[in-house]
C-alpha cells in the first residue's frame, strides 16, 4: 500500500480489498492479505472468474518481450547518430547527441537496438525520447 484513504474513519483501501475490487499490495504492507484471501475464498468481484495478479501479468509481459527475436533493422547510412536503446524493462528509448546519457549509451543490434537519422524516424518506429 502506497497510501491509505479514509472516508468517515473507514479505510477505502480495506473496503476495496474485502469487496474483491482490489488486491493487497504485498510489497509495501501486509495489512490486507487476510481480507484478500477472504474475498478470494468467497469469489467476490475480481475473484468470480479467472484473475491474474498484476505483478504476475507484468512479469509475464517482460519475459515475453525478452524472448522475442528482434527483427533486424535495415542498415542505416553513415551519419545517423540517434541511438535506439532497449531498457531492461523492454522500453524502446532513443538518445540524441548532447543528452546526459548519450555518450555512455551503446547500441546492440543483436538485441534489436538500432540507430536513427532523426527523432521523427525513431518515433515512427515506436521509440520514445529519453527523459535526460
Amino acid at each position: 500500500m502506497v497510501a491509505e484513504c479514509f472516508v468517515q474513519e473507514q479505510s477505502v483501501n480495506r473496503w476495496m480489498v474485502r469487496s474483491g475490487w482490489a488486491v493487497a499490495y504485498r510489497e509495501y504492507a501486509t495489512a490486507f492479505i487476510a481480507d484478500e484471501a477472504n474475498a478470494r475464498q468467497q469469489r467476490r468481484n475480481l475473484w468470480q472468474g479467472s484473475f491474474q495478479m498484476p505483478e504476475d501479468y507484468r512479469r509475464s509481459k517482460r519475459q515475453q518481450a525478452a524472448r522475442q527475436i528482434p527483427v533486424a533493422a535495415p542498415p542505416m547510412p553513415g551519419g545517423c547518430r540517434i541511438k535506439g536503446n532497449i531498457s531492461r524493462q523492454g522500453k524502446k528509448i532513443y538518445h540524441v547527441p548532447g543528452q546526459r546519457d548519450y555518450e555512455r549509451t551503446s547500441t546492440d543490434l543483436s538485441r534489436g537496438e538500432r540507430m536513427f537519422c532523426s527523432p521523427e524516424e525513431a518515433m515512427r518506429a515506436g521509440w520514445q525520447p529519453a527523459k535526460r
